[in-house]
């Protein structure tokens, strides 16, 4: 009895670790390896019991855990070395191609005129390349 209030409570505190991690974050969100959080949890291999705790208390937390930007639905159904992501419940996520704004970002400004900068014959031939495929491929 004494052992499983040690593991909920070191469980518990791992939970309450990241959320304090995400909360202090612009983004909210906190990402590792399943390979890296269970082993915050003191656990080199799943265990069935211990992950429907974790759930449980991620749960009470209010986090969603999310896999390749959707909800993970069995802790089993990925490997360890997947990415993990955890995010509060509710919060919009940004599709892809939206932009967001931080308030310490930089601001990068175009300016005309000459570049001191000189590429390299190669950058040149690469550019070019470049140019030809993208031209090439809105022709078709």
């Amino acid at each position: 009895m004494e052992n499983t209030i040690q593991i909920d409570n070191a469980i518990e505190q791992v939970v309450l670790d990241i959320k304090e991690e995400m909360e202090s974050r612009v983004n909210r969100i906190k990402y590792m390896k399943l390979r890296t959080f269970l082993s915050l949890l003191g656990y080199r291999k799943r265990k069935r019991e211990i992950l429907d705790i974790v759930d449980e208390y991620l749960n009470q937390h209010g986090i969603m855990v999310y896999t390749y930007g959707e909800e993970l639905g069995d802790w089993f159904d990925i490997s360890h070395n997947e990415t993990i992501t955890f995010r509060f419940v509710g919060e919009q996520t940004l599709s892809q191609g939206s932009k967001s704004s931080f308030a310490h970002a930089g601001i990068i400004e175009v300016s005309t005129g000459n570049n001191p900068v000189s590429l390299y014959i190669h950058q040149i031939e690469a550019i070019k390349a470049l140019d030809e495929s993208i031209v090439g491929t809105e022709k078709a």
